[in-house]
């Protein structure tokens, strides 16, 4: 989980403001979504959202730029920036004209079938070299998921739970 820190921000000629956003602990090429909002005892209130992907960071943090449009900012009154980032994976959903399924509905979209036919568009295909088994960890009891993979199948397989419910 990134952990994020806005060390300076700029306000434009344009009144539109530029927040230097770092992000320690970020896996660069991932995408980071970032929210938040700047504040001024005056009332001001400000909210930002951006998606951006993560830089590769010359040293240290990896450092993002965040535009924000015109905003009213009172220049003179200290400023708080609230900040919530989040590495996300970006799952994209092709959507195609459907059935209209019912009156009181003008349009319906449905998610278009990937080409191998199972799933939406947001399905992945995962390429597996050599057959593989890894066991994940569950603290305090016996494993949990087991995935193998092989040249021609993912598969995952659950055992029962702990008989005292995993407490």
């Amino acid at each position: 989980m990134p952990y994020p820190y806005v060390p300076s921000f700029n306000v434009n000629h344009d009144d539109s403001l530029a927040l230097k956003v770092q992000l320690f602990g970020a896996t660069p090429g991932n995408w980071a979504e970032i929210s938040g909002y700047v504040t001024q005892t005056t009332g001001v209130f400000i909210p930002f959202s951006d998606i951006q992907k993560i830089p590769n960071p010359v040293q240290g943090a990896s450092s993002l730029t965040v535009n924000v449009p015109s905003t009213g900012l009172d220049t003179e009154v200290v400023a708080t920036v609230i900040i919530r980032v989040a590495e996300v994976k970006i799952w994209p959903n092709v959507l195609t004209i459907g059935q209209v399924a019912g009156q009181e509905i003008k349009q319906t979209w449905v998610a278009h079938p990937s080409a191998d036919g199972q799933g939406g568009s947001q399905a992945e295909t995962v390429p597996a070299s050599s057959a593989t088994t890894q066991h994940v960890a569950v603290p305090g009891g016996p494993p949990g998921p087991t995935v193998t993979g092989g040249t021609l199948q993912m598969t995952l397989a659950w055992g029962p739970p702990p008989s005292d419910g995993g407490a």
